[in-house]
């Protein structure tokens, strides 16, 4: 698939991908991005696999029913040695890589317990803890202190969320978002060995923890998803809840992380828009995920021989599927090399489609409006206090870090 016109002017396609998995930036992403459609809408990865690059391309990997997700089943074919992972065992039992019918079984309680009208109930909670959060920042940075905007914000708020929807101690909301960022590394297709043990020691930890609470003999507290869920097998109810701490914490906190990285970077951000309009913060989340998606790679498998915006993939072909890629498609979107707030907003490619569309979507974009809409004010008076650190590429470039300080001005008041 590697043919390109103007080759003379191009990259090896070696160094090419190497520069593309060790990209984390998204504003040195968009050059990249178009040097590797130099080479076809959908490229061959030097290992074989086929990375789609196109938004038309993507939207059909997700949908294309002959391409499906590298399950217990076929690694059990293909790795034997897998189960040696915990954490890849732990995500095979989970929703998250698994295939119908069986997904399709293990998927319906979660929808049940997110659905959007119960997410539209649950804003006033989330509101309220973005708010004492938010607070409790503020305070700190009074004092002179530095602060994390991952760690004491985003993760967090994405972390107790968790915890008060499934029904475990919000004391503990701090460690299952430590532990969620730890996991996330089990699906990145360029993961060092020591974050895959890391992984490991951390799912090994977060199953524990959960199989603890659950013997715990009291009652859940009602409305809680664990209270709901009463009655139903308990490895299922187990997994549910590993599902929504490894997946739904790492998304709604990288959303919102890069969310004020931009705030924060950007002179010309309309703060009091952010914080009084709530369909310009829409806006912003929407340019957001196509700007720095949380998940900018997926991968599939092709059980049968099928064909992504015009290229053939053989049978057993693993597909990448460029998220980060399609989103910057200049054949879809004008300038896609610039974040724009302002733009029209289309259906996201980030949160997926058909039958793997992200469950917890909607719930990632009200805490996303809850948390934007309580600290957008406070931004003006941050500074960066160090370089932001990302997890290197392609498939996970979450911010992790992102320390900020405050004025002597502000400080004083």
């Amino acid at each position: 698939m590697w043919s390109n016109s103007n080759a003379q002017l191009a990259r090896p396609p070696a160094q090419l991908v190497k520069a593309w998995v060790r990209c984390s930036n998204p504003g040195d992403a968009q050059a990249l991005y178009d040097e590797l459609r130099g080479y076809g809408r959908v490229v061959e990865l030097p290992w074989g696999g086929a990375l789609v690059l196109s938004h038309r391309g993507v939207q059909q990997a997700f949908t294309d029913e002959r391409l499906l997700l590298p399950d217990a089943t076929w690694r059990d074919e293909e790795t034997p040695d897998w189960r040696r992972s915990f954490a890849t065992v732990a995500m095979c039992d989970s929703t998250i890589q698994q295939n119908p019918p069986l997904h399709t079984a293990s998927r319906r309680p979660l929808s049940a317990g997110l659905t959007a009208r119960r997410v539209r109930e649950l804003y006033g909670m989330i509101g309220d803890v973005a708010q004492r959060l938010s607070a409790d920042l503020v305070g700190r940075l009074r004092r002179g202190e530095q602060v994390d905007l991952v760690g004491d914000f985003s993760r967090l708020l994405a972390s107790e969320t968790a915890a008060r929807m499934i029904g475990l101690p919000v004391a503990d909301a701090a460690r299952l978002g430590l532990l969620a960022q730890q996991i996330i590394a089990v699906g990145d297709i360029a993961r060092r060995p020591s974050e895959m043990s890391q992984a490991d020691r951390s799912a090994v930890e977060l199953k524990s923890y959960l199989e603890a609470k659950l013997s715990e003999d009291h009652e859940f507290e009602p409305g809680s998803l664990l209270h709901q869920w009463g009655g139903r097998p308990r490895e299922e109810v187990l997994m549910n809840c590993y599902t929504l701490i490894e997946a739904g914490i790492t998304t709604s906190s990288a959303l919102l992380s890069s969310a004020l990285f931009e705030v924060l970077t950007r002179d010309a951000t309309p703060i009091e828009r952010l914080s009084s309009d709530a369909g310009y913060r829409t806006a912003f989340a929407d340019e957001v995920l196509r700007w720095d998606p949380p998940v900018k790679l997926v991968s599939r498998y092709a059980a049968r021989p099928t064909e992504i915006d015009g290229s053939p993939i053989a049978q057993g072909q693993f597909v990448h599927i460029g998220v980060g890629a399609g989103s910057r498609d200049s054949e879809k979107f004008s300038t896609p090399g610039v974040f724009v707030p302002e733009r029209k907003s289309e259906k996201s490619l980030a949160f997926g489609f058909g039958m793997h569309h992200c469950v917890g979507a909607s719930l990632a974009k009200v805490q996303f409006d809850a948390g934007m809409r309580s600290i957008s004010p406070h931004v003006p008076h941050m500074r960066q206090a160090q370089d932001v650190i990302r997890k290197p590429g392609p498939t996970f470039t979450d911010i992790i870090s992102l320390k900020v300080r405050t004025g002597a001005q502000h400080a004083e008041k």
